[in-house]
């Protein structure tokens, strides 16, 4: 009874030190996706999608959808934070039942592996679709990023021509001012000519 105590409290501390690795690796991306989502607001606020080709999603969409999967995914992780506390209770009421309750602790030790059974044929399945996530997400945020990147890009082109284009005028309609004034002056000297004569 002792060696199944023991075996099933390491099985219990290594799934929970899986289960920190996994909720450490969620809270990061989390923040990660957090920060672009923020980084994403800032640059639609800006200026609107102008010039986004159509059915390219905008940074908003991509970053709600990247909020989204990363929300089913802690929902993901609490429920398998409630299975394992079940667990740990359940271990810790094993450990602690008295001789007299023998019944009683074979059942809770069925009990306790039919659920460690259901849970290991779980998490393969849900990890790996987190992971599936994860890349879709990080794909997803990569294109986001690459299309902002090509839009800075025609922006500071376009702000260029449009520096130019100032800078053209600018020297034109000075050149044409002093036109006007040279044609001014040669009207009047022309005027004050005639009326001498």
């Amino acid at each position: 009874a002792q060696a199944q105590v023991r075996a099933m409290r390491a099985k219990l501390e290594d799934a929970e030190a899986a289960y920190r690795t996994a909720m450490a690796e969620v809270a990061g991306r989390f923040e990660r996706m957090q920060e672009a989502l923020a980084a994403a607001r800032r640059e639609a606020a800006r200026g609107p999608g102008q010039g986004l080709p159509e059915g390219a999603a905008s940074f908003e969409q991509v970053a709600q959808r990247s909020l989204d999967a990363q929300e089913g995914l802690m929902r993901h992780l609490a429920g398998i934070e409630k299975a394992r506390t079940a667990e740990t209770s359940q271990a810790q009421a094993a450990r602690n039942a008295s001789p007299a309750n023998s019944q009683e602790l074979a059942a809770l030790r069925a009990e306790n592996q039919a659920l460690q059974r259901q849970l290991g044929a779980r998490a393969p399945a849900n990890a790996n679709e987190a992971a599936f996530r994860a890349r879709q997400l990080e794909a997803d945020l990569a294109a986001a990023e690459a299309e902002r990147a090509r839009l800075a890009s025609r922006a500071a082109n376009a702000e260029e021509q449009l520096e130019q284009l100032q800078q053209y005028m600018t020297h034109n309609i000075a050149s044409y001012q002093k036109e006007i004034l040279n044609l001014r002056r040669q009207v009047a000297v022309s005027a004050h000519r005639s009326t001498k004569t």
